[in-house]
């Protein structure tokens, strides 16, 4: 189950049956739905135009398979023209190895999940960050694929950026502030203080 080789690290096994030795009557995996299969289609749609979060399903070779609306409209591509493109695509270059191997380990455990935050890159360059988390579903005969929950987490990272920033400063404007300052709560009982606050009572900051 291999992203279309070229170099790049890959899902373990080339996205082909392993036959085990002495077994002549493994099978072959069935294929994932192609986008000309409207049930398909009309199941997944089902569920992915009545949620919030972006839904998208990729095969054991790493290509996508659906997007929701929502997706659709991260992405900033039609479901005609994301369908059979390489999941890679959409991720961040500078963080495509990580992200790579932590799909690897989805694909290697059936009805396996896990969470992730990744940066996404879209195909007109806009860098954005989502929360995802991807289950293994490649043998449910219903999905075939591995399915990706994601919620858009931009605005929120770098509102905690900005806050962090924020608070930096003022720690900052607080401990090298040459004014004693000090903090209290509602009851008047000393939270912190700055050097100057200690200097002017003869304390340490501990005390």
């Amino acid at each position: 189950m291999s992203l279309p080789s070229d170099g790049d690290p890959s899902f373990p096994d080339g996205g082909t049956a392993r036959p085990v030795a002495g077994d002549t009557e493994t099978p072959p995996p069935t294929p994932p739905p192609s986008i000309e299969d409207a049930e398909y289609f009309s199941m997944l749609d089902a569920i992915g135009q009545n949620t919030t979060d972006l839904i998208a399903i990729i095969d054991s070779e790493g290509l996508v398979v659906y997007g929701n609306p929502i997706a659709q409209k991260f992405f900033g591509v039609t479901i005609e023209e994301a369908v059979g493109t390489r999941a890679r695509l959409y991720l961040h270059p500078d963080d495509l190895e990580q992200n790579l191997k932590f799909f690897a380990e989805v694909v290697q455990t059936a009805g396996s999940s896990a969470r992730q935050e990744i940066r996404t890159l879209s195909p007109s360059g806009e860098v954005r960050q989502l929360e995802v988390v991807c289950t293994n579903l490649l043998d449910d005969p219903s999905i075939h694929g591995i399915i990706i929950n994601g919620k858009d987490v931009t605005e929120r990272n770098e509102y905690v950026v900005r806050l962090q920033a924020l608070e930096e400063r003022f720690r900052v404007a607080f401990e090298e502030n040459m004014a004693p300052m000090s903090f209290t709560d509602v009851n008047d009982r000393i939270l912190d203080v700055n050097d100057a606050f200690c200097a002017m009572v003869g304390f340490t900051r501990e005390e």
